[in-house]
């Protein structure tokens, strides 16, 4: 029988995570499989389970997650680079984070036109702030990110203002972007959490905004809901597995005993070097 890949995903958790997972099996027509950041199955976990349940040809890992630590994201990475190392008949590949992804710009787009649509009053885009809510890191270019996808989702629709605020570690916090949204007039305000499949953090989000609600009585604070099974979510991510399906076939075909791939995390990026076990050359594709 022909091995097939497998693909793990690697994210904080959430039941929509699940669902995103189920939707991707079925378009990739490959097995799926979720690791945790933070809690069980760990990504070395999902990795060995994976590989015993699957026996797959090439296992991709790709993290579906935003605003986690310099340090963590290299701890992922060593892992994964560590089950090149196990002996397992399969190679296992670290691909690129979604980043701003013009289709995960796309479902964050769909989630702002849910919301208008949910709204108890006449408001238009012109009265209406939108406040993008990032989980906060030390990490700068993480913080910076959420800048960028805030920009991006001003520019699609007339929006009275834009902001960005972080739920912990970094400022403006969410309370100080939702004065500033009153203050400069704004009759409504849409905070949209810049997450990934994080039920935890969507919780907490969602306690301060309605805090804040109790605060401002004659502002409508609407808050959107994650991400699911969207196509757009299926897409983004489908060309990430793709691209890095590419990026690891094309170096093993150079023959390369070691592939070196440079990317970034985070601050600074780093390299990972992939050691190819001898029974690599077998996985090539025939001449």
């Amino acid at each position: 029988m022909a091995q097939t890949n497998l693909l793990i995903l690697i994210g904080y958790g959430s039941d929509n995570f699940d669902l995103l997972r189920r939707e991707l099996q079925s378009h990739l027509t490959i097995p799926v499989e979720i690791a945790s950041l933070e809690a069980s199955p760990s990504v070395g976990e999902s990795i060995q389970a994976g590989v015993a349940a699957h026996n797959p040809r090439y296992v991709i890992v790709l993290p579906l997650f935003v605003g986690a630590s310099e340090a963590k994201n290299r701890n992922v990475a060593m892992i994964v680079d560590g089950a090149n190392e196990r002996g397992f008949d399969m190679v296992a590949y670290y691909g690129k984070p979604l980043g701003i992804h013009p289709k995960l710009i796309a479902a964050y787009s769909d989630q702002l036109v849910y919301v208008f649509r949910e709204t108890r009053f006449d408001y238009p885009a012109e009265d209406t702030a939108l406040l993008i809510v990032g989980r906060g890191s030390r990490d700068a270019n993480s913080n910076a990110e959420a800048y960028q996808v805030a920009r991006l989702l001003y520019e699609s629709r007339d929006y009275h203002s834009m902001d960005v605020a972080f739920y912990g570690t970094t400022t403006p916090k969410i309370a100080a972007g939702i004065q500033r949204a009153v203050q400069t007039g704004a009759q409504r305000i849409i905070v949209l959490p810049y997450m990934l499949y994080d039920e935890h953090l969507a919780q907490a989000i969602k306690a301060q905004v309605q805090q804040q609600q109790r605060l401002y009585p004659d502002v409508e604070l609407l808050i959107s809901t994650g991400l699911g099974g969207e196509v757009n979510m299926i897409q983004a991510v489908s060309q990430r597995y793709q691209d890095a399906l590419d990026e690891l076939t094309a170096a093993l075909s150079n023959e390369g005993r070691y592939i070196s791939k440079p990317h970034s995390h985070g601050a600074g990026g780093h390299t990972h070097t992939y050691r190819v076990a001898g029974f690599a050359t077998n996985l090539l594709p025939p001449r």
